[in-house]
């Protein structure tokens, strides 16, 4: 062996203990964020991922197979063009939730069903992967509202005073506003079994941010007098004429597409989130 082959052994050499080093070093960081179950399936990262989306999918592929199943259409579902398809599986192979799994499977169902009647929007998909589950299950109950949104209607200064419950909101005296509004949407959140309940404001600031639901006002009509919620019994009349407006937690029209896809079930148990 001459000197210059000498030389290029040893570069190599070099090499490749930089290379076994730098190894390690990312082997020990991977085990810090994702745990010691990478080594479960040789250690190799790519493997891992793999072995991890592949045991997500057959999760939801259970699941989205007994909604099709509840609704007596195996053999007639609908294929899904790649271009939504692909990043659909994609994401959802991501997903070792089980509630948001079941927001997953809900979506792939409906996409794939040939009755199913609300439009599929790509944009559905984003809105899963920056939902938490805790999310999944506000949107689920604000879904058994029979009266959601709730509607104020009030003159713009005035305040009402009460000593009956309207739903969850009980005040003897309440100015109305829209952050009154927020304010009794956070209670009712509380009771609901959320994982994190002390979060109420980030998930409702959240489902806010990706314009599921939206909260405001609007100037309507004429207010005589009364406090009143959707659906509810009929506002007391009185002679007095005055400019009014509607307060509202409401879901967006992009938020009701959502739901009906991604969140609304049908009544078996299989499609329920909680």
């Amino acid at each position: 062996m001459n000197d210059e082959q000498a030389k290029a052994v040893q570069e190599v050499a070099k090499t490749s203990g930089k290379l076994v080093e730098a190894t390690e070093k990312v082997g020990g960081f991977i085990s810090k964020i994702i745990g010691g179950a990478s080594t479960q399936v040789g250690g190799i990262l790519e493997d891992w991922a793999k072995f991890y989306r592949y045991k997500n999918l057959l999760r939801i592929a259970d699941k989205v197979e007994a909604i099709h199943a509840q609704r007596k259409i195996e053999g007639k579902t609908i294929p899904l063009p790649p271009r939504t398809a692909i990043p659909m599986l994609e994401s959802a192979s991501l997903e070792d939730d089980e509630i948001l799994q079941k927001v997953w499977a809900q979506l792939i169902a409906n996409s794939t069903d040939p009755n199913f009647k609300e439009s599929f929007h790509p944009g559905y998909i984003e809105i899963i992967r920056q939902m938490s589950p805790n999310e999944a299950i506000i949107l689920d109950a604000f879904l058994k509202i029979k009266s959601f949104p709730i509607l104020f209607k009030n003159h713009i200064s005035e305040k009402h005073r009460s000593e009956e419950r309207f739903g969850w909101l009980y005040s003897e005296e309440l100015e109305l506003s829209y952050e009154g509004v927020y304010v009794s949407y956070l209670g009712f959140c509380q009771e609901l079994p959320l994982k994190q309940p002390s979060e109420v404001r980030v998930y409702l600031d959240n489902l806010l941010r990706l314009r599921i639901v939206e909260l405001g006002h609007d100037f309507t009509g004429e207010h005589r007098g009364g406090f009143f919620g959707l659906a509810s019994s009929e506002a007391k009349s009185t002679s007095l004429s005055i400019p009014a407006r509607d307060e509202y937690l409401r879901m967006t029209v992009f938020g009701k597409g959502f739901t009906e896809a991604c969140i609304k079930g049908n009544n078996s148990n299989a499609s329920r989130l909680v």
